[in-house]
């Protein structure tokens, strides 16, 4: 094991990031070339390299007019030639909003109009690309240039050009840098930018990586958390790795030694299931978040001497607010997310969290303009509900997720893990569906058995809590990393109905 490199945000960025700022990957392009920057099954691609691809498709952005105030729309699987395009419009100042290709056309259509979008990057699929270019003639398409960054024989001995000379590109690191959507009341969107200094300040939490680290590109780019990947492993001179489709999560884990990795609970409960030996990996931390993280599931990782951390974040903080290591049971017990990690602040009111701080992101793009909105003591208003005890943050749900039955209020985030630790199913969403004796009526949607299970919550929950009806989880779910509840929403919604109009027609 080589010696670790310096930490570039202790070397550039700490305690305050200036305005204009030299870029991560040339200042290891210089102090460490033929480090690894990325890492797949088939090639790796140096510092050097990345550096200088970066460099060049920053050349050709800046060539294609004005940057500033200009919007690039990327629609792509999470695949490296998106994170080569990601840092390449940071470095020609141009804003970058990946999107989601699982999207329907006229969806990104809405999202173009609402982002002002001057340029587009489409990835691999063709039919979806085919379809885009229909609905978006307007738009001008970006060609990548790939040449350098993968190896023309994709072996897998790290490619070097002797001939690469770094040159300083500074960075601005206060203006808008991405747009990454996020989900809104409405059916669009919103899109939430982020500077360059958000997501500096977010990798810098106390948790920082080594140079020999190498962390998973488990959660896609068009998601803050896999955006906020990048940034931490580019702050410390370590390695993203992407796996391949074809390669199992357990494969990938062991044949790539990856260090870190991010995971929802329905990924590690699969892992555990399936009895995957985590001590003989390169496994040194293993990230929570997005799902009901129940106590079964810890218990397991504990049992099994695995140690999780759990956290509670958001996309307008440009990632993590709260994280917690689980260390023994009485953490389990007593599950919180953690106090506010550094550069960050929270407090409640009227039971919902409020945020602000160094992560705080810009705002909300709406038609080119760029609007946040804060209440007088600078707080943003998260839209979710918890308390502080001891300093630490105690997560409830989301406010918007509450419903009233019979009079009473329901939090269904608290009902869902203990249907999920009654059953030891990976994933259950409880909703209120209107129903003319009770106002709204508590569904449950089970992806696992739920036998018998009225009566066990009996013992665990109060009486209003207690869902009317039991639904099978659909077979035909969207396969993403988070449970979309408006759409299992809108099933159970179905399910019943159906259900109501069999029963009538006896």
């Amino acid at each position: 094991m080589t010696e670790p490199l310096p930490n570039f945000i202790r070397e550039f960025a700490d305690p305050d990031i200036p305005e204009y700022i030299i870029s991560p990957l040339e200042y290891y392009a210089k102090l460490s070339p033929n480090s690894p920057a990325v890492i797949t099954g088939a090639y790796t691609v140096t510092y050097s390299n990345f550096w200088n691809a970066v460099r060049i498709n920053a050349e050709k952005l800046k060539q294609t007019g004005e940057s500033e105030n200009k919007v690039l729309l990327a629609v792509s699987d999470n695949v490296p030639h998106l994170l080569l395009l990601i840092w390449s419009c940071f470095h020609a100042g141009i804003t970058v909003c990946p999107v989601n290709p699982k999207f329907p056309p006229e969806l990104i259509k809405n999202i173009a109009v609402k982002t002002e979008a001057h340029l587009m990057w489409l990835g691999t699929c063709q039919k979806t690309n085919e379809e885009l270019r229909k609905v978006l003639p307007e738009i001008s398409e970006f060609s990548l240039d790939a040449s350098g960054f993968i190896p023309d024989d994709q072996n897998t001995e790290i490619y070097t050009r002797p001939e690469f000379s770094p040159r300083e590109i500074l960075i601005n690191t206060k203006s808008a840098a991405d747009l990454i959507l996020t989900s809104g009341s409405t059916g669009i969107p919103k899109a939430a930018s982020h500077s360059i200094a958000n997501h500096l300040f977010n990798a810098d939490d106390g948790y920082s990586l080594s140079s020999d680290d190498r962390y998973l590109q488990s959660l896609p780019l068009f998601h803050i958390g896999g955006l906020a990947i990048s940034f931490r492993c580019f702050t410390a001179g370590a390695a993203v790795v992407f796996s391949s489709s074809e390669k199992s999560l357990e494969k990938t884990i062991q044949d790539l030694k990856i260090t870190h990795i991010s995971l929802v609970p329905t990924q590690l409960y699969r892992l555990l299931k399936n009895g995957f030996e985590f001590q003989n990996t390169s496994l040194s931390r293993i990230m929570l978040g997005g799902g009901t993280i129940t106590r079964d599931l810890l218990r397991s990782c504990i049992a099994r001497g695995i140690h999780p951390f759990v956290s509670y974040g958001l996309t307008e903080m440009s990632s993590q607010v709260c994280t917690k290591q689980i260390l023994n049971s009485d953490d389990i017990e007593d599950l919180h997310a953690g106090p506010a990690l550094k550069n960050r602040e929270i407090k409640i009111e009227n039971n919902e969290i409020l945020v602000k701080g160094k992560t705080l992101f810009l705002g909300y793009c709406e038609k080119g303009n760029i609007n946040l909105k804060l209440d007088s003591e600078g707080f943003f208003h998260t839209g979710d509900c918890g308390y502080i005890k001891n300093g630490n943050l105690y997560i409830c749900g989301r406010i918007d997720n509450q419903f009233t039955s019979g009079g009473e209020n329901i939090q269904p985030e608290h009902i869902e893990r203990v249907i999920c630790e009654l059953t030891n199913a990976p994933r259950a969403v409880v909703a209120g569906i209107k129903d003319q004796e009770w106002g709204e009526m508590a569904v449950a949607v089970i992806d696992g058995s739920y036998d018998n299970l009225k009566e066990k919550l009996k013992s665990c929950l109060a009486p209003h809590e207690i869902p009317k009806i039991f639904i099978p989880w659909p077979q035909t779910q969207d396969t993403g990393l988070k449970v979309q509840r408006k759409k299992i929403i809108e099933y159970a919604k179905e399910y019943v109905k159906n259900q109501t109009a069999q029963e009538g027609d006896r």
